[in-house]
C-alpha cells in the first residue's frame, strides 16, 4: 500500500527575507527528491504574500483575496450580539465596513481589532471609531500596541508567559 504525506508548515512570512527563500527552497527540493525515489511527499507553505517568492511547478493561492465576506459576517455577527441605539446604526455600519477593509484578509487582525474597538466602547467612549483609526493595520504593530498596554506591573509576567509560547 502505498502512502501520501502531506506537510502543512504555517507562518513561514514570520521569517527574514532570506530565510523565507533558502527554507522555500529547502521545502521545494525536498518534495523534487522524495518524488525521485517514489515516496508521495508534499508540502503546503502558508504565508502571507511577501515577499513574492514563485517556485517552480507549485500552485498559488492567495486567501486573502477570498476571505472577504466571510470576514464580513464575522464582524457582523460580533456586532449583532451587542446593543446599538438607534443614533449608533450608521456608526455600527461604518465599523463592519472599516474593519472588514483594514483586515486585509487577515481573520486574527479582525478578531482581535473588533473586540479592542468593543472594549473601548463598553468603557464609555462613544467614538469607538476613533479607536479603529488609531490601530496598526498590520498584527506584528497591532501585538506591538497591545504589548505596550500592559501595566508596567505586569510586563515580567507577560514577557515570561509569551516566552514559554514560542
Amino acid at each position: 500500500m502505498k502512502y501520501r504525506t502531506i506537510m502543512f508548515i504555517d507562518g513561514l512570512d514570520e521569517c527574514d527575507k532570506i530565510e523565507i527563500r533558502s527554507i522555500s527552497e529547502y521545502f521545494r527540493q525536498m518534495t523534487r527528491a522524495s518524488n525521485k525515489v517514489g515516496v508521495a511527499l508534499d508540502i503546503c507553505i502558508s504565508r502571507r504574500h511577501f515577499p513574492d517568492i514563485r517556485l517552480a511547478h507549485c500552485p498559488r493561492i492567495q486567501l486573502e483575496l477570498h476571505t472577504r465576506s466571510d470576514i464580513d459576517q464575522f464582524v457582523s455577527e460580533k456586532l449583532s450580539l451587542y446593543h446599538f441605539d438607534e443614533d449608533e446604526k450608521q456608526t455600527r455600519l461604518e465599523l463592519q465596513r472599516r474593519v472588514v477593509q483594514r483586515s486585509n484578509g487577515m481573520f486574527l487582525w479582525a478578531s482581535i481589532v473588533i473586540d479592542m474597538v468593543l472594549e473601548e466602547r463598553d468603557s464609555g467612549n462613544a467614538d469607538c471609531l476613533d479607536k479603529l483609526y488609531r490601530l496598526p493595520d498590520e498584527l506584528r504593530g497591532l501585538y506591538g500596541q497591545i504589548l505596550s498596554e500592559v501595566p508596567n506591573s505586569q510586563r515580567k509576567q507577560s514577557f515570561d508567559f509569551f516566552s514559554g509560547l514560542s
